[in-house]
């Protein structure tokens, strides 16, 4: 075999070997989508995706936020003690146990079972089920919304909360803190909230404008019927 395909076969079998190590050490405790990104990076130009990698690629968080995270954890950890034999996991499809042991790794949270989910392709089919929801409860109903902004597309959410307090439902709301400048409709909207009878808690602050679109929005809804 000439010295030139000797080199370039082992270069290839050094390239491919490289790949598999980093794949294994990548994706343990990282998020699929940063995991796929500095794989890819290291495929396709191998030589700047590794040195790139062990420049930052090993970044840790400030010692301060890992040791809360880490007590945070550890409370976790002494309160869920035990809900892992309720997981269901005869029932769960292949992909899930890998994903289950990443969020368990990563934030101490045990996968609980008889849940359900729906998927809903549109906005609007996902402002009207939440809608539907609140119309059914007749106990309390609690939402949590990242931005908490009235318009013409969550406007039937927002009549479902009064519906719901006028029949006698209690209801919470807990917006994130935002600048009042930043968003003159969610100032607006805030006066409104006491005359339904709302009961408004502040869940955690926000100190800079992301904008105000209603898609960067999530709503937790716990109705009892």
């Amino acid at each position: 075999m000439p010295p030139a395909v000797f080199v370039s076969w082992l270069l290839f079998v050094v390239h491919v070997l490289v790949i598999v190590v980093a794949a294994v050490l990548i994706s343990a405790n990282r998020k699929p989508s940063s995991a796929i990104a500095w794989i890819l990076s290291i495929i396709f130009v191998p030589v700047l995706g590794i040195l790139f990698f062990l420049l930052v690629g090993f970044g840790k968080l400030p010692r301060e936020r890992r040791d809360k995270q880490r007590e945070v954890c550890e409370a976790v950890l002494a309160r869920t003690d035990g809900l892992d034999r309720v997981s269901h996991r005869d029932e769960w499809p292949g992909w899930l146990a890998s994903m289950v042991t990443m969020n368990r790794n990563l934030g101490s949270l045990p996968m609980v079972g008889g849940n359900s989910a729906e998927l809903i392709e549109s906005y609007t089919g996902a402002i009207k089920a939440m809608a539907d929801a609140i119309d059914r409860a007749d106990k309390f109903v609690r939402v949590e919304f990242f931005i908490l902004v009235q318009d013409e597309a969550t406007a039937p959410f927002f009549d479902a909360l009064e519906r719901a307090c006028r029949r006698g439902v209690q209801v919470r709301a807990h917006p994130i803190t935002l600048p009042s400048s930043c968003i003159p409709i969610a100032r607006r909207r805030s006066t409104d909230l006491p005359r339904w009878g709302r009961s408004i808690g502040r869940c955690c602050h926000y100190n800079r404008c992301a904008g105000t679109g209603a898609d960067q929005t999530f709503a937790i809804i716990a109705s009892s019927s």
